[in-house]
């Protein structure tokens, strides 16, 4: 490992150096050096710009700032400060000691002088500018300004700019060029202007903002004629629009971001990673240029940078609300999908929406995720009210912002002592008037119903388009009810509403048909047609009295002692 060159300071035994964690284990990690670089390929020599070297690190070397040994208070990406030493086990290798995190305003580099005059000593490498390396440029450190002491303006001319004068070196690369710059102008001997700055994480002088001094002006001969300089080669270019994703995938070298406006994710490769490559990790929104690879013809990702959060956006929703009836109930399960479901196992559970609109009907799928209240599942049949989300990679339309409408009404009739009856309420949509048929099963706390009770409560579709059943019904406010008033069968206990709904055994069965409940009185009159039949059998019995004389081993049926009425016996028949 070997320090940065060009103006870079010594690293003197001893001294604090700056970094970032690239790795952390349980016990141990990884520091990415910023003063420190070596070169890439290894054992196989292959070209490219040399990267920050790393160094291990023990945890306890970090323990002075921990609360917790076993659970280090530091993330990958992290910036800390830190002393570089020789390993401890004497293996020859560096270790960092004393590592203690920083802000990222520590190690932010400052100006140290604006519009400084160089000359390029030395051409960028690379093909695209942001990931060209390489680069250098001489300038004159002890004069720091050319044209006069806290000028910023340019000379009049090259002549008045020492060349000779120029002795200090400093690297340069394609992500310090000024956007006007182009990477085609930088030839070796080209004077620049350039913002000098100390960067104390890498512990350089910094060359940022790196433009062509003297522009070439437009040669009068080709202007307005044919040629590379003309204006008939200077036509508007398409703007380019930039994209938003996320990055989905990273690997070592590449990675691949899921777009907001594509179905399919694009490729990019860190050449084009804008940001430091080791801050990068799935889930980072990013902005990007889709851009046709020349070689295979394929959409990449170029110009890829971060992107503020919530830039990324997969899908538009409509605010306006709209009514539907819940066809398909959402049923929660746990894991992935089974086999019923198809074999896609990374599909989610959904149900499904219907909006009648027009006299036609579509339907919406909705996931747990579109429900406002996870507890508030849409039953089958349930009015809902929900906002469409349309999916901008796939345009696919679904159901989002779900909600059970809720209605207030007044109880208007009852039956069966308030077992059932109807409820009518004003639409604050539409401003008409419903009516809805509710069970006292339905009612939160099972009491009985009164005319004029006011509730709450949702509405269920029935089997024609009019039709509606009161559920999830609570009493907002009970009537009064005259309590002199004598109840009509208060005695019976099928009547008594206490003690009908009280408890978890009362449960509504199901008739033949498949409808819930049967008809109330299917048993009325039976006990009085019993009692009609009954008293139509009249038997007239004697009581048992013993023949004198008979002994006990006789036998104790007498046909002559036994006496028959003969009427009881036809009324019998």
């Amino acid at each position: 490992m070997s320090a940065r060159g060009g103006t870079t300071r010594a690293i003197e035994a001893g001294e604090r150096e700056y970094g970032r964690i690239v790795a952390l284990k349980e016990s141990f990690g990884f520091i990415r050096c910023g003063a420190r670089l070596e070169t890439q390929g290894g054992a196989r020599g292959r070209g490219g710009p040399p990267r920050e070297a790393q160094v291990f690190f023990h945890a306890s070397e970090f323990h002075k700032e921990l609360a917790n040994r076993d659970k280090p208070a530091l993330d990958p990406g992290d910036v800390v400060k830190f002393i570089v030493g020789p390993s401890p086990k004497g293996d020859g290798q560096m270790n960092a000691f004393d590592v203690q995190k920083c802000e990222d305003d520590e190690v932010k580099p400052r100006v140290e002088r604006e519009d400084t005059f160089g000359c390029v000593s030395r051409t960028l490498r690379g093909k695209m500018k942001r990931d060209a390396y390489g680069g250098r440029l001489v300038y004159n450190a002890d004069n720091g300004d050319e044209v006069g002491e806290g000028s910023t303006a340019a000379p009049e001319g090259e002549s008045q700019v020492d060349v000779e004068a120029m002795k200090t070196e400093i690297e340069f690369s394609g992500a310090d060029l000024d956007d006007a710059c182009r990477l085609s102008k930088l030839h070796q001997g080209v004077l620049v202007r350039f913002t000098l700055s100390y960067d104390p994480y890498s512990r350089a002088m910094r060359a940022t903002n790196v433009r062509e001094a003297f522009p070439q002006a437009k040669d009068k001969k080709t202007e307005g004629g044919v040629g590379a300089e003309s204006d008939d080669w200077k036509r508007d270019k398409p703007v380019v629009e930039e994209e938003f994703g996320v990055i989905s995938v990273i690997k070592s070298g590449y990675g691949f971001i899921k777009c907001c406006s594509r179905s399919k994710d694009l490729f990019f490769h860190f050449s084009e990673l804008a940001e430091d490559a080791d801050s990068a990790k799935p889930g980072q929104e990013v902005r990007f240029v889709a851009t046709e690879e020349p070689r295979r013809g394929q959409l990449v990702a170029t110009s890829v940078r971060y992107a503020p959060k919530g830039s990324a956006v997969f899908a538009t929703v409509d605010e306006r609300p709209v009514r539907g009836i819940c066809k398909t109930k959402l049923m929660f399960s746990k894991g992935f999908s089974s086999s019923r479901d198809g074999g896609d196992r990374s599909s989610k559970p959904h149900g499904v929406l219907e909006l009648t609109r027009s006299g036609e009907a579509k339907e919406y799928k909705f996931t747990r995720d579109g429900l406002l209240d996870a507890r508030n599942n849409p039953r089958e049949g349930e009015v809902v009210q929900f906002c469409v989300r349309t999916d901008k990679r796939t345009q696919h339309e679904s159901a989002c912002k779900i909600e059970i409408m809720r209605f207030t009404g007044k109880v208007t009739s009852t039956k069966s002592d308030g077992l059932y009856g109807f409820v009518e309420h004003v639409d604050q949509g539409t401003g008409e008037v419903g009516k809805a048929f509710v069970h006292g099963a339905e009612i939160e706390g099972q009491a009985r119903l009164n005319v004029g009770d006011e509730l709450e409560y949702a509405l269920q579709a029935g089997r024609k388009s009019d039709e509606y059943t009161a559920k999830r019904v609570k009493i907002v406010v009970a009537a009064p009810v005259d309590a002199n008033a004598i109840p009509s069968r208060s005695e019976s206990p099928r009547m008594n509403r206490e003690s009908q709904f009280s408890g978890s055994q009362f449960k509504i069965t199901k008739g033949p048909d498949g409808t819930r409940g049967f008809e109330m009185g299917r048993g009325k009159g039976l006990a009085e047609k019993a009692a009609a039949l009954m008293s139509q059998l009249k038997i007239d019995a004697c009581v048992f009295v013993p023949v004198a004389g008979v002994s006990s081993s006789a036998s104790l049926v007498d046909a002559d002692a036994v006496h028959i009425d003969e009427s009881a016996v036809a009324d019998a028949a």
